[in-house]
């Protein structure tokens, strides 16, 4: 039977009998009889995936979707903090004269715990951290993480709770709040997300930033499949679109909903897998270079 592989990021599959092959954004099949296990790893810092291809048992780190007529399998990785992370990371912060104890910490997973007079707020943290830093702005606590990457965690004080919690590419903390997030694709995308710190915390807005020649001279899988990452994103879709659509851009937004993945066209009938809490398939036409109709199955 005909089964398929697709992974957020670059990983190895394991099925027995076959030879260890790469898996990523671009979908894998493989022929395989239906009772064979399956195991995706990817490297030291994340658990390994695992399941049987006739689904009696699927580890629930796995998505399975109807693909082709057979199955897509999706792995959803969880960070392994046992491997690096030892030790904690402790610091203290004043907040109007109130002390908080803030640990960074092992129970399963790594943690992050605050704790202020007599209440406290537990969250789990999906890096690996190295180092720890607190700032005080208008009356929020913010506990910065620093390991390969960063996290940021965001509390208000009355009562203690976590705000705002995010791993990001880099972040800046003033009077307002700017998050950025770094993803790659048929484009380099930069997402930047923009909170206020004053008279509560408030989402203002998002953009996202891309280099606008390269996608203009992109050819055009590679130029869909831009459209499809903004999109998923929440960005700014009017580059892509013919002059009829611009003025429709929101409702069509709306209308192709919630993406977590875009995958690349794998058959003749070009059409990109959109995958959610389900699989649609988006088939695109273009004219004048720009996209005029997108048609969902």
């Amino acid at each position: 039977m005909d089964y398929y592989f697709y992974s957020p990021i670059k990983a190895s599959l394991y099925i027995p009998s076959l030879p260890v092959t790469n898996v990523g954004k671009n979908v894998l099949k493989v022929s395989a009889e239906e009772d064979l296990p399956f195991f995706i790893f990817c490297n030291e810092r994340f658990h390994n995936v695992c399941g049987t291809l006739k689904n009696d048992f699927v580890d629930r780190s796995v998505s399975r979707y109807s693909f082709n007529d057979g199955t897509l399998f999706i792995p959803r990785f969880t960070l392994d903090c046992s491997a690096k992370c030892t030790g904690v990371l402790s610091a203290k912060e004043h907040v109007y004269g109130q002390e908080y104890l803030i640990n960074a910490h092992i129970d399963g997973f790594f943690k992050l715990t605050v704790t202020g007079f007599n209440e406290s707020s537990t969250i789990n943290v999906p890096i690996h951290a190295e180092s720890i830093e607190t700032l005080k702005r208008d009356g929020y606590l913010i506990v910065i993480l620093k390991g390969e990457s960063k996290f940021v965690a965001i509390y208000s004080l009355t009562p203690l709770v976590c705000e705002y919690a995010a791993v990001c590419a880099d972040f800046e903390i003033d009077k307002t709040a700017t998050f950025s997030f770094f993803y790659r694709g048929a484009l380099d995308f930069i997402k930047r997300e923009h909170y206020s710190l004053s008279g509560g915390f408030n989402k203002l807005g998002s953009n996202v930033v891309f280099d606008r020649r390269k996608a203009l001279s992109l050819k055009t899988l590679a130029f869909v499949q831009a459209f499809f990452e903004t999109a998923r994103l929440s960005g700014d879709v009017s580059l892509f679109l013919h002059a009829d659509l611009i003025a429709k851009k929101d409702s069509l937004l709306e209308f192709l909903g919630k993406i977590d993945h875009v995958i690349p066209p794998f058959l003749s009938d070009g059409a990109f897998a959109l995958v959610s809490d389900r699989l649609r398939f988006a088939r695109v036409s273009i004219q004048d270079g720009k996209i005029c109709d997108i048609d969902m199955t």
